[in-house]
């Protein structure tokens, strides 16, 4: 964080610096929580990605945008859609938590946590289009959406009856990189 100079006043730069982080922040806040709406409020019936037809009403709280983002988001991961907003007000609050002393430690720093996402949506996503396929009352693609199609099949065929303890591993491994929580 920019410290104040011995006669108590910012310079111009932290300044600056400060501003651009809160602006980033808050900017970051707003659209996680437009996504976030956007989800909640997804139809089947609204314009979208996989919808076909003519439709003229839009019940989606976000709107076209709104109701195409939460049908491409629920299709590709399903339920684990709702992890993108999450991401984003997480990546919103490291911004605004501001730099390091040494910049280089944060960058690997949330690219780990990155990637630990990723680990957590691939793995979560599989686990679910596996195991609860009966959860999928008005989603695109299944409860896992494509990616948990794949992931399960990938996992399936390769790791037979062990698939789902591997899929589970996987997830806590990734939701740990993620978040930072220790399971023990």
């Amino acid at each position: 964080m920019a410290q104040a100079t011995p006669n108590g006043q910012l310079t111009l730069s932290d300044y600056v610096e400060r501003t651009l982080r809160e602006g980033a922040m808050w900017t970051l806040m707003c659209v996680a929580l437009y996504l976030l709406l956007s989800l909640v409020s997804y139809s089947p019936e609204d314009p979208g990605w996989s919808y076909v037809g003519e439709t003229v009403a839009v019940t989606n709280i976000g709107g076209r945008a709104g109701a195409w983002f939460a049908d491409v988001g629920l299709y590709l991961f399903g339920y684990f859609a709702y992890l993108l907003p999450l991401a984003l007000g997480f990546s919103a609050w490291v911004v605004f938590h501001g730099p390091a002393e040494e910049a280089q430690p944060r960058i690997w720093l949330l690219a780990l946590r990155w990637v630990g996402f990723v680990l957590t949506l691939l793995a979560g996503c599989g686990y679910v289009a596996m195991h609860f396929s009966a959860l999928a009352t008005n989603l695109p693609n299944g409860p896992g959406g494509g990616l948990g199609h794949l992931a399960s099949d990938f996992m399936q065929e390769r790791f037979g009856a062990a698939n789902g303890i591997l899929l589970a591993a996987i997830f806590l491994v990734g939701f740990t990189l993620f978040s930072g929580i220790s399971w023990l």
